[in-house]
């Protein structure tokens, strides 16, 4: 991350914070890269900016840690869905990607939407089969909204609270390689496996779990 975005992201974000008060709950993706360093300066400049926010990884179909999403003990609190493309496809749709709302205007041949198989339009409106912990986001941010929805006047840290309890817990996976094959994608950092450390409760790969938006508001 350049000088220039971290400084972008302490400017706005010190104002989004500051602005709303403190019942505002901040839910972040923490990069597209699998290893925790490469997303040091990132979380960096969203804490400058906050004094409280909220971390996820992504999982894709078979509730497991995307292939791309960064990973580390400290770096997510939960996980979402963020899609897989490449190694956890369900059969029903055959794209492991998630079905996003997409704008007409970003279209081109540098666009993502640019594959015509990733696009889709139904009834004028535009869909793309994205993935990416900014996929992954506003799941959590979603499960969130339904908690204020249930409890109106929560404060942003009982939100935090509800979303992190009623997590589904995901263990380590016990294979490496199958179905996912992490160790085909090693970490940026150094070039070494991805390694999942913890138990259920809590691991490096998917925090405390996945956001289950039942759970929470049960």
């Amino acid at each position: 991350m350049s000088w220039e975005t971290w400084a972008a992201f302490l400017v706005v974000e010190t104002a989004l914070a500051l602005t709303p008060g403190p019942a505002v709950l901040f839910v972040v993706s923490t990069a597209l890269r699998h290893g925790g360093r490469r997303s040091l300066w990132a979380n960096a400049g969203i804490l400058g900016g906050n004094a409280f926010y909220f971390a996820l990884s992504a999982t894709g179909f078979l509730h497991l840690k995307s292939y791309y999403s960064s990973y580390g003990i400290n770096t997510a609190d939960v996980a979402a869905p963020g899609g897989d493309r490449i190694f956890q496809i369900p059969p029903s749709t055959g794209n492991g990607r998630v079905l996003s709302t997409y704008s007409s205007n970003a279209l081109g041949p540098f666009r993502v939407c640019a594959i015509p198989a990733q696009l889709v339009i139904e009834n004028g409106a535009y869909y793309c089969w994205l993935q990416g912990t900014s996929m992954a986001s506003p799941h959590a941010a979603g499960v969130a909204a339904l908690i204020l929805s249930a409890h109106p006047g929560m404060p942003a840290s009982a939100v935090a609270a509800l979303l992190t309890a009623g997590a589904t817990p995901l263990s380590c996976p016990t294979d490496m390689s199958s179905p996912v094959n992490y160790v085909a994608v090693p970490q940026v950092n150094n070039g070494l496996p991805q390694e999942c450390t913890g138990g259920a409760g809590h691991n490096s790969f998917h925090g405390n779990g996945e956001v289950n938006a039942l759970a929470a508001v049960s």
